[in-house]
């Protein structure tokens, strides 16, 4: 049988300290993807180049954000959003 020790993975660093940081990002991939909410490239959104394109991005993000808030489409959400907002009062009274 092993001991408690042996029994435990070991970690990729001993110190925290050692735990590299976020890298910054390039420069010049400041100008060319999207990273202006919070300085975070996550899925390299390329930063539209023209009005169009920027007026096709906005019109993509809010179809994606109507059918988020679509009970067709997010049902699932809706459902424990409405469940949550029943207990919620009777667990206020506890």
């Amino acid at each position: 049988m092993l001991d408690k020790k042996e029994e435990l993975l070991e970690l990729p660093f001993e110190d925290p300290k050692e735990i590299p940081g976020i890298r910054s990002l390039e420069e010049g991939k400041w100008r060319e993807f999207e990273v202006s909410l919070d300085g975070v490239m996550a899925i390299g959104i390329s930063k539209p180049k023209t009005e169009k394109e920027k007026r096709e991005f906005i019109n993509r993000f809010l179809s994606g954000l109507r059918k988020l808030l679509s009970e067709d489409n997010n049902w699932t959400f809706f459902q424990a959003a409405f469940s949550f907002s029943r207990i919620l009062p009777e667990m206020s009274t506890l």
